[in-house]
């Protein structure tokens, strides 16, 4: 939906268990879209490789039949009749066959029909009950953006979340929310095993980290800080935190004026708007702005603004799809077992959970976000303005060396 001044949209995380049959499986994923769509989302998640079970826990080479070309899916051209009928964003995740490569696969269709295109899986697990490397090429594609009528959206898939240079790589092509459809469980070789709080956090650091930074101090303590600087030649200097969680003020560091007997652009006289100045400069003028409207000028000048105040860290939102359910696979060496913990979760743009499921029950979650505040959020810390790419050469090695060749 959108509002005048506001870009909001809401967004919607599924979660049912999978049978083995293609056409149930279709057929719940549609129910819950229409039950997501009734609640007013405008894009809508649904689980890793919904048509059936998680086939991975097994390397059988019957199961290469459940792959289908991208082109003329059946499973997408549904999915496309529903959105445009519906007016809602839908990625489908589906088991690509491509010539003689096989992909794990998503195609984003927009909310007229429109198929965007097409992400492949680019981390391929392998281990015990989640065996992909057998039936999946890496993913060629690379991470990639689809902008949907609603927002600008990076989806990546499952073993992807692992990784944050994924989740950076998109939020850097411009991404306002990230998704990933997931299929993960217990473990077949450790049931005492339980990943799902691990799993969790990972992503919810994706949601926090591409965000702007608590800076916290009074502004008292700055007019302070500013006479101590005029009349020393010789001064400690606060370190403020550059990180969320830390303290407020770092140990002193000496500093030299250079012999200059005073600090030379402070003076009774500057004093104040000098101050407004570095206030504005670390604040951005937020916080600023909005002591001055609610306190009144002169009780900021004189009495400063509390620690902690008017400030909050804004990065993107997170949607994560999970499935539920205990499903057996015959395998190779005899029965396989997983149960998969759903949890499925919505994150707010700080990494905070907004919206959860359980570990046993269907679920459609829903979540509304204003972009274009978390956007303006966001670009007044400089976390993207600040990186250094020149200095990251060495995340192209594997063992983190040659990273200068």
């Amino acid at each position: 939906m959108e509002k005048k001044g506001k870009r909001e949209v809401v967004v919607s995380a599924l979660q049912f268990a999978c049978t083995d049959d293609l056409t149930t499986n279709v057929a719940t994923a549609e129910r819950l879209v229409r039950a997501a769509h009734a609640k007013g989302a405008n894009i809508i998640l649904i689980q890793e490789l919904f048509e059936g079970y998680y086939f991975c826990q097994a390397q059988r080479e019957d199961f290469f039949t459940r792959a289908k070309p991208y082109k003329g899916h059946p499973t997408i051209l549904r999915m496309q009749k529903l959105a445009k009928e519906l007016g809602v964003v839908i990625p489908v995740s589906f088991f690509e066959e491509a010539n003689n490569a096989h992909y794990n696969s998503i195609a984003i269709i927009d909310a007229d029909g429109e198929d965007l295109g097409l992400y492949r899986k680019s981390h391929i697990p392998d281990g015990p009950g989640y065996q992909e490397k057998f039936y999946f090429n890496p993913g060629d594609t690379g991470f990639k953006v689809f902008q949907t009528k609603f927002a600008k959206i990076g989806v990546a898939i499952c073993w992807d979340q692992w990784f944050p240079e994924g989740a950076r790589a998109m939020v850097l092509q411009g991404a306002e929310i990230l998704f990933y459809p997931t299929a993960i469980g217990s473990e077949p070789q450790d049931h005492e095993l339980d990943s799902r709080d691990h799993w969790k956090r990972v992503m919810q650091g994706h949601a926090g980290a591409n965000l702007r930074l608590v800076i916290e101090f009074g502004v008292f303590s700055i007019c302070l800080l500013l006479i101590w600087l005029d009349l020393c030649s010789s001064f400690p200097v606060l370190c403020i935190t550059s990180y969320p969680g830390a303290s407020t003020f770092g140990s002193p560091v000496r500093m030299n004026s250079g012999g200059a007997g005073r600090f030379p652009l402070i003076k009774p006289s500057n004093l104040c708007p000098l101050m407004m100045v570095f206030t504005i400069v670390f604040h951005k003028g937020k916080l600023l702005r909005s002591s001055f409207k609610e306190k009144g000028w002169l009780s900021v000048l004189l009495k400063g603004v509390e620690i902690g105040e008017g400030f909050e860290e804004e990065g993107v939102p997170l949607v994560a799809s999970n499935r539920i359910g205990k499903e057996v696979i015959e395998t190779e060496h005899g029965k396989s077992e997983i149960k998969f913990y759903g949890n499925s979760f919505i994150a707010g743009p700080t990494g905070e959970i907004v919206a959860a499921a359980d570990d046993k029950d269907e679920a459609v979650l829903i979540a509304q976000f204003d972009l274009d505040q978390i956007k303006s959020k966001r670009h007044s810390w400089g976390i993207f303005r600040d990186r250094r790419p020149e200095l990251y050469k060495v995340l192209l090695t594997l063992d983190g060396s040659n990273a200068s060749s």
